[in-house]
């Protein structure tokens, strides 16, 4: 089965850094892999995934997970849902991560995963996850190594005039 390749994959591979890049389906087998995979989340180089749904790997954090020594270095979720929830990596710090994209979702975990190290930053939160200027700014305010930085349906249209200033 596709479960067992992985898992035959995962242990051949020892401890050389892993890919995972996947637009992620609903099924049972999907959800093992996934389950899997992040298993070896200290090991994970770059994570590109397309969440279908919300997912128990993902909404509930690991009881016995490392919160330091990671080697993840680019995360990639686009998410389907804007109130999927991703607690998983709630408290892990990801010190070697450089770009990180984010499109919907639910976004609270968003500025734990940022370090000063950042220097792609692509954010999409989508109507119903709209933050405010002032929880940007300071989110960003470590933030200094930018070589790529977007943003879409981010900020809240409350903080702006109609002439597009930014309200006092």
């Amino acid at each position: 089965t596709r479960l067992e390749c992985v898992r035959s994959m995962l242990e051949r591979s020892g401890s050389l850094p892993v890919h995972v890049s996947k637009g992620w389906q609903s099924t049972i087998m999907e959800e093992e892999i996934l389950e899997l995979v992040l298993a070896h989340l200290p090991r994970i180089a770059s994570i590109d995934l397309l969440i279908t749904k919300g997912m128990p790997m993902l909404t509930t954090a690991p009881e016995i997970m490392p919160t330091r020594g990671y080697t993840l270095r680019s995360l990639s979720l686009t998410f389907c849902y804007p109130r999927i929830e991703i607690s998983c990596l709630r408290g892990i710090k990801f010190p070697n991560l450089v770009s990180l994209t984010w499109a919907g979702g639910n976004h609270p975990v968003v500025p734990e995963l940022l370090n000063p190290g950042i220097i792609s930053l692509d954010l999409d939160f989508c109507d119903t996850t709209r933050v405010s200027l002032s929880s940007m700014l300071a989110m960003l305010a470590p933030l200094q190594n930018f070589e790529e930085f977007r943003l879409r349906d981010v900020l809240c249209a409350d903080d702006f005039n109609a002439d597009g200033t930014q309200k006092s």
